[in-house]
């Protein structure tokens, strides 16, 4: 079942730490460490922009506006800018608020879609780490 927005609006949010600042053709961007294609896929799919403590609006002229690239080698790892009101340095906490309801879901389910079962072949046979709880392509119960 999926989390309704009257359970998980505003709520829960999503610490990480600055590991590096770098800039690039007058672009300045903060490496968390967090990525948003696996730790936030909201950001990118819907697309949802999550608050984040300490910034203003991005529209703002701030001379602390920075682009947020996630820490996964994907081209599209990335959020958009953000103006902060103290210039950020490495170490510093980013907050995303407002990440649980989303983000929670779809990384486990998504609107009763199953992730797939996970499992390691071994010499000794095959071992299923995480199993689903229902097989859509044969109908019918993997486990018992």
């Amino acid at each position: 079942m999926e989390l309704g927005s009257a359970v998980a609006w505003e709520t829960g949010v999503l610490r990480s730490t600055i590991l590096d600042i770098v800039e690039n053709g007058g672009v300045r961007t903060i490496i968390p460490d967090v990525s948003f294609t696996c730790h936030m896929p909201d950001t990118l799919e819907m697309p949802y922009r999550p608050k984040i403590q300490g910034t203003v609006d991005h529209r703002d002229s701030s001379n602390h506006l920075y682009r947020i690239g996630g820490v996964s080698c994907l081209a599209g790892d990335f959020l958009g800018e953000y103006a902060f009101e103290n210039k950020p340095k490495i170490g510093d906490n980013i907050i995303f608020e407002d990440m649980m309801h989303y983000t929670t879901v779809k990384t486990t389910t998504f609107n009763g879609i199953q992730h797939p079962s996970i499992g390691v072949w071994r010499n000794e046979g095959f071992e299923l780490l995480r199993p689903i709880l229902f097989d859509f392509w044969l109908q019918e119960p993997l486990h018992k």
